[in-house]
């Protein structure tokens, strides 16, 4: 993933007098216990006019213990952001990180073709998005104000909120991403032609109307070469007929069956006259 260009972290001054109010809480309870400044035994002589040590109860030292847990909690808290603060915005190139899924979880990514738009609004920011998706139904240190606004509270941040805007927008990644959604716009226009285009074909093939009528194929004329008359006597064409061949096989068919064919001419070399 691309390094972050704009990070906004907690307050080190807010951490701080968190850290501060949690140390009066620890210092009670070590008095209380170890009776180290005496401050305890200042509030029994005021109540009771005499130290009593009998008039602390069981419940006194739960209630001890309750303080020095949650001051506790607070100095370990101040003294960790101090050292090392949380990450409370990230914003580069592909888009905006944040911590939506707890403390302990991993932060949500945001691209920037998802934004539409970014608006500030006192101690905080509102995302309007394209779509939702990716993004948790109940986002830890945010709300949703609508199907697709994300309003995100800036109490913590250690800049105000405008001036992160401004910090983005000098960065120019919102420009960036608006020359990818023109891109994308392109490269859906191209393929919508492309596909305009198969359909149109489609609807004439199956178009009942259409002429789809076969036209058959002519065959080359070929040259026949003209009948030469035979040569010889007379100049008789010695080619046989259809009938001629239709007696020839009848006398053919006469023969296979044992009979001689009966020639209705006279043998001229039978003639007595010869």
């Amino acid at each position: 993933m691309a390094a972050p260009k704009v990070v906004v972290r907690r307050s080190p001054w807010k951490v701080m007098s968190i850290g501060l109010v949690g140390v009066p809480f620890v210092l009670l309870v070590v008095d209380y216990v170890w009776n180290v400044a005496g401050f305890f035994d200042r509030i029994i002589e005021w109540s009771y006019g005499a130290k009593d040590p009998e008039a602390w109860e069981p419940r006194d030292d739960i209630f001890a213990a309750l303080l020095l847990l949650v001051g506790g909690v607070m100095v370990l808290f101040a003294i960790k952001e101090l050292i090392a603060p949380r990450r409370l915005l990230q914003a580069n190139d592909d888009g905006l990180r944040l911590p939506l899924s707890g403390p302990f979880g991993r932060r949500t990514s945001i691209g920037w073709l998802q934004v539409e738009d970014i608006e500030t609004e006192p101690h905080a920011i509102v995302l309007r998005l394209a779509h939702a998706g990716g993004i948790p139904e109940d986002p830890w240190g945010a709300r949703w104000t609508g199907d697709r606004t994300l309003r995100i509270p800036t109490w913590w941040w250690d800049r105000p909120p405008e001036t992160v805007l401004d910090e983005i927008a000098e960065k120019g990644l919102p420009d960036a991403a608006q020359r990818r959604r023109e891109e994308i716009a392109m490269e859906e226009s191209r393929a919508h032609a492309a596909a305009m285009e198969v359909i149109s074909g489609a609807a004439v093939v199956t178009d009942p109307t259409a002429d789809l009528t076969l036209v058959p194929e002519t065959e080359p004329d070929v040259e026949t070469e003209p009948e030469t008359e035979a040569e010889g006597d007379g100049g008789i064409d010695e080619t046989p007929t259809d009938e001629a061949a239709e007696e020839g096989t009848a006398g053919d068919d006469a023969v296979g069956d044992g009979e001689s064919p009966v020639d209705d001419e006279p043998d001229p070399d039978d003639d007595p006259r010869a």
